[in-house]
């Protein structure tokens, strides 16, 4: 059975800014780092992260693919498995 992306996931656009909700990020730990690390390797400007989300201040500094590949990281199946054994 081929997995899922996470549906526990959402964006929005605010007053020119991006914000990336994904409860993954503070579920399990290893998404979280990865999250972290990737964007320091792909984007220039700090990281704002707070436990589960991570906010794009300037368009220009937004890395679509980093938040494609997040979307995806983490299947529903593996959402729930982590949510039940903490």
């Amino acid at each position: 059975m081929k997995e899922r992306s996470t549906i526990i996931f959402h964006q929005y656009s605010l007053k020119k800014k991006i914000a990336q909700y994904d409860s993954g990020l503070y579920l399990v730990q290893d998404l979280s780092t990865w999250s972290q690390t990737s964007y320091t390797s792909e984007v220039t400007t700090k990281l704002d992260m707070d436990k589960s989300c991570i906010k794009w201040k300037n368009s220009n500094h937004t890395s679509y693919s980093l938040i494609t590949e997040l979307a995806t990281k983490l299947s529903v199946e593996k959402w729930i498995h982590n949510h039940r054994e903490e």
